[in-house]
């Protein structure tokens, strides 16, 4: 399977404006970001790093996702009359693509990692993509086309 992989445009969302982007004020690379430990490709979270999962995952060419969210320090998301969670600035929302692989060492092909970063109370999206070698994820303003092989649930090999 080819999987083109896109980096976000702008978005209007309950009246919150998404997409404010200057590529030079982020890391190249996702493991600056400081948001994992050990092994990258572990995706073992960082303290203050926290999983979550959504009540109504949305499809994505088959790909597996894993969230994670981290808050400032001392800091609480707020729940709103309209039903969205306001974030303070400096949250960062985490969410990483990725397909299972039994030929991985963690069983899983990464191969997009997402960032959103609440700033001035603007989500600015970044986008990483995996290298092969699942080392290291690099910022990409234009996502990339990656082969990826897979295994679904019935442990059918997928390409």
């Amino acid at each position: 399977m080819r999987l083109k992989l896109l980096t976000a445009v702008l978005l209007t969302l309950s009246g919150v404006a998404f997409f404010s982007f200057t590529p030079a004020a982020y890391p190249d690379t996702l493991s600056e970001w400081q948001i994992f430990t050990g092994k990258l490709a572990a995706l073992q979270p960082a303290k203050g790093v926290v999983p979550y999962q959504l009540n109504t995952p949305l499809f994505s060419d088959y790909a597996e996702k894993l969230r994670f969210v981290q808050l400032p320090a001392n800091t609480a998301a707020e729940y709103t009359p309209n039903g969205v969670l306001a974030f303070p600035n400096g949250t960062l929302l985490i969410k990483n693509f990725y397909y299972p692989a039994a030929k991985q060492p963690t069983g899983k092909q990464l191969v997009e990692t997402r960032l959103l970063v609440n700033k001035a109370g603007t989500w600015i999206p970044l986008t990483y993509v995996w290298n092969d070698e699942q080392t290291e994820a690099y910022l990409s303003l234009a996502g990339d086309e990656i082969m990826v092989d897979w295994e679904d649930t019935d442990k059918q090999q997928h390409t």
